[in-house]
């Protein structure tokens, strides 16, 4: 299971929970967009569905199948992005600018993403997943 990836300029470095750490010669949002259609959707799709229903307009998660649900994480200083599993995190920590990020498998990531922003991304996530699992009927897809 991805745990994280680090968007660089021309490749990403993907953390795995078992698997150690990968670097791939690619752009993050080709990568993100072959794990979506992998899935049965485009990249571009799914983040249209998940602004649409949380009416937001930037800095959307995307969900890539049951438990990896990824999440944009700007560092200020590095303009490096990083993609979160939110299923993965455990636990966020304030550290004065920066956010400690610990995962389930023991992994840490230290964020200077604001921890004000990490929990808004995670409330996002969290507001998702609870609103996929709903039980729909037609009456309730009418405004």
């Amino acid at each position: 299971m991805i745990t994280y990836i680090e968007d660089h300029i021309n490749e990403i470095v993907i953390h795995m929970e078992t698997r150690g750490t990968y670097t791939i010669k690619e752009r993050c949002k080709v990568f993100l967009n072959k794990l979506c259609e992998h899935y049965g959707s485009s990249y571009e799709g799914r983040i249209q569905a998940i602004c649409a229903c949380l009416n937001i307009h930037q800095k959307a998660p995307v969900l890539i199948r049951e438990g990896m649900i990824l999440y944009p994480l700007a560092d200020a200083l590095t303009k490096n992005n990083v993609w979160v599993n939110y299923c993965m995190v455990k636990k966020i920590t304030a550290k004065q600018y920066q956010t400690l990020l610990e995962f389930h498998d023991g992994t840490l990531l230290l964020s200077d993403s604001e921890y004000r922003t990490v929990k808004m991304q995670q409330n996002r996530c969290k507001s998702y997943l609870f609103v996929l699992n709903e039980t729909y009927t037609p009456f309730s897809m009418i405004h």
